[in-house]
């Protein structure tokens, strides 16, 4: 049995990872990749301590009718 190939390498680099997420959101970092937001997601939570995920900025879409809201959280410095 082979083990699953990756299909995301740019994720298995920590540095990359987090150097990237310092200026976008899990969300546009996923998109530029073409990669889903949770294999990001999955990345920051293997890889990153606690304090590296407190400054990664999160997005959330919101679909209301005709309507899309998005909220991001900022890092409060």
């Amino acid at each position: 049995m082979s083990p699953t190939p990756i299909k995301y390498e740019q994720l298995l680099d920590k540095t990359w990872v987090l150097e990237q997420l310092k200026t976008k959101s899990i969300a546009q970092l996923a998109k530029e990749i073409g990669a889903p937001r949770s294999s990001v997601q999955w990345a920051v939570s293997r890889y990153c301590s606690d304090a590296e995920q407190a400054q990664v900025v999160k997005e959330r879409v919101h679909v209301k009718k005709d309507k899309i809201t998005r909220v991001t959280k900022e890092i409060q410095a």
